[in-house]
């Protein structure tokens, strides 16, 4: 991962927005081997902005808004990864390296689903 990204042990991290109703939760993303963490900052926990984790078992789809690189989403909206849970939908917005997050979640769930068949 590029500047900003930290990396300890199959933990991958980057700061990112996760933007679940009003106002987004600033913190840190993390991609695990079995799911995805979302951790506040310590000035948005005040804020009450919580852990949150996500299973790949639980994502059913992973969506990026807009659907191509160069085209905007209307009043100005940053560009995200859209996270589809059975439950509800989690909007995470980077400030670089949308694409890359996108390719990683991917690949991460494709392994995971692989290993699962043979457990």
């Amino acid at each position: 991962m590029g500047r900003g990204s930290r990396s300890r042990g199959f933990t991958v991290g980057l700061s990112a927005s996760l933007d679940s109703g009003w106002p987004a939760r600033g913190g840190l993303l993390r991609l695990h081997d079995d799911h995805l963490s979302f951790i506040p900052s310590p000035m948005e926990k005040p804020l009450f902005a919580r852990y949150i984790r996500i299973d790949f078992t639980e994502i059913t789809a992973v969506q990026r808004h807009p659907e191509r690189e160069g085209e905007y989403l209307p009043g100005g909206v940053s560009p995200r990864m859209r996270l589809i849970t059975e439950e509800r939908a989690y909007d995470v917005v980077f400030i670089r390296g949308l694409d890359d997050w996108m390719a990683s979640v991917k690949e991460r769930r494709y392994t995971w689903e692989n290993r699962q068949r043979f457990l």
